[in-house]
């Protein structure tokens, strides 16, 4: 039943509005994907954007333990790399990160 509570919320006019007046981007339709993925130790996502067709916003909802603080050691940070221009003059993401953040339980993370 709350799976079924949040994926209402996700999927609702409501929240599209939210999302719309918080990125500023255009009219979003009830168009909505929603898939759920845990990672185990040293399970990892490879660097990737999310351009996708007509996608206007992606987002991450952390749902990782509430009851349990997260410590940089347990790993499932959110790196962000900057693209920096290759020899073939084709875009590559930078050696580092230039930023990370925290799987907190209840963040997300909206990309538009």
């Amino acid at each position: 039943p709350r799976t079924m509570a949040l994926r209402s919320a996700l999927y609702s006019s409501e929240f599209r509005a939210w999302v719309r007046q918080l990125t500023g981007c255009t009219e979003l339709t009830d168009q909505t994907d929603c898939s759920c993925n845990v990672y185990g130790g040293g399970g990892h996502l490879l660097c990737h954007d999310d351009v996708i067709g007509s996608r206007c916003v992606s987002y991450i909802l952390y749902l990782s333990r509430p009851d349990e603080a997260w410590e940089a050691a347990h790993g499932g940070a959110l790196e962000l790399y900057e693209m920096q221009e290759a020899a073939e003059g084709l875009p590559q993401p930078c050696a580092a990160p230039s930023a990370s953040l925290a799987p907190e339980f209840g963040s997300m993370v909206l990309f538009a």
